[in-house]
């Protein structure tokens, strides 16, 4: 292979190993912790779902409640498993519970540990196998209706509040990001049309944005604007 740079092959293997050396301590000391991120993540592979009054997720309150209670050193699986057990509920009833304060969260006692282990890992396999059956449908779904135009354009914000959320969402929208609207080829000799209220029939006009063909589609990009803009198709 011809070399780009006038570097030592030594120096490399040597930068290689030095690179490797405290990549492996970085990685052991992260194994050996966890974050109240992925705390929040294996509840929700144990089946967490959904939020409180508040629309605070029920796994922020359930970690909120396990560091409260000294528990999360340790994790909040075996807790949180050893709650469900002893209460009879489902995992997102007893976070629920436990975010309205008629649960504890308590570490499981030794006589009741492998138990709490048993429930824990029961919850996620079922965890898994949501997982495995989602991916499924989710190819059943492709294979029917196809990938869509690309390219994907999308946001992802989890500050964590869902009112927070869609704050931070509009604000990445006005940032930047586009309005994509397609609709099928063979609806052909349509014009798309914009207008900013829907109380003003007469306030229709051809949009600015350029349609062009993208394989069996027609296609339409627009940036967002301020206030609300709303499209149509009129024929003819």
């Amino acid at each position: 292979m011809e070399r780009k740079l006038d570097l030592d092959s030594g120096d490399i293997a040597r930068c290689r190993d030095a690179a490797g050396a405290i990549a492996d301590e970085v990685l052991g000391f992260a194994a050996a912790r966890s974050t109240v991120s992925i705390e929040r993540a294996v509840l929700r592979w144990m089946g967490v779902e959904g939020g409180d009054t508040d629309c605070i997720p029920l796994v922020n309150r359930v970690v909120d409640a396990a560091a409260a209670a000294g528990l999360l050193a340790r994790g909040v699986a075996l807790p949180f498993a050893s709650a469900v057990r002893a209460s009879g509920l489902t995992p997102s009833d007893a976070a629920r519970a436990i975010a309205e304060r008629r649960l504890s969260l308590v570490a499981p006692v030794a006589e009741f540990e492998d138990a709490a282990r048993a429930t824990a890992r029961s919850l996620a396999a079922a965890g898994s196998d949501r997982v495995r059956h989602t991916n499924r449908t989710r190819q059943r779904f492709l294979e029917r209706l196809g990938e869509g135009t690309r390219p994907l354009l999308y946001v992802i914000v989890a500050s964590g509040n869902i009112h927070e959320d869609t704050v931070q969402a509009k604000v990445c929208a006005r940032a930047g990001a586009q309005v994509v609207l397609s609709w099928p080829t063979n609806a052909s000799g349509f014009t798309l049309e914009a207008t900013s209220t829907l109380v003003d029939p007469s306030a229709w006009s051809r949009a600015g944005a350029t349609v062009y063909t993208n394989g069996d589609r027609f296609v339409a990009t627009n940036n967002l604007s301020p206030g609300n803009l709303y499209y149509r198709l009129r024929w003819p």
